[in-house]
């Protein structure tokens, strides 16, 4: 399956990167709090989940920076983007499937099964 492009707004990026820089320095304040009490490790709530998110977290911050200067430059030169051409033509796709689909009739439907027998 590919990947979804979505528009999202400089504020949204922003309030995520805020929302992340808090989480960063909770961590740190707890990593500081070890440390003052001599602490090399503690028990904590920590799952495959939580390594999980944050590898999504890390890829899409990656994504996102490799992504943007390609949108940037064509921004600059007043055309529309790799990724704005992609979206457009899955949405045709998509469109020109759908009316395809509409105005085709169903296939008959196929016998399941072993053939039986005929009775003599």
């Amino acid at each position: 399956m590919g990947v979804k492009y979505e528009r999202k707004s400089v504020d949204l990026i922003l309030s995520t990167a805020e929302s992340l820089k808090k989480a960063t320095e909770q961590f740190a304040q707890v990593a500081a709090e070890m440390q003052h009490h001599g602490m090399t490790d503690a028990l904590f709530p920590w799952t495959q989940r939580q390594w999980d998110c944050l590898d999504v977290v890390i890829t899409l911050a990656s994504t996102c920076a490799n992504v943007l200067p390609a949108q940037i430059l064509a921004k600059a030169q007043n055309r529309e983007s790799q990724f704005e051409i992609m979206q457009k033509k899955s949405r045709r796709d998509v469109a020109s499937r759908k009316a395809r689909l509409a105005t085709e009739t169903p296939a008959a439907k196929k016998p399941r099964g072993r053939p039986r027998k005929d009775a003599k």
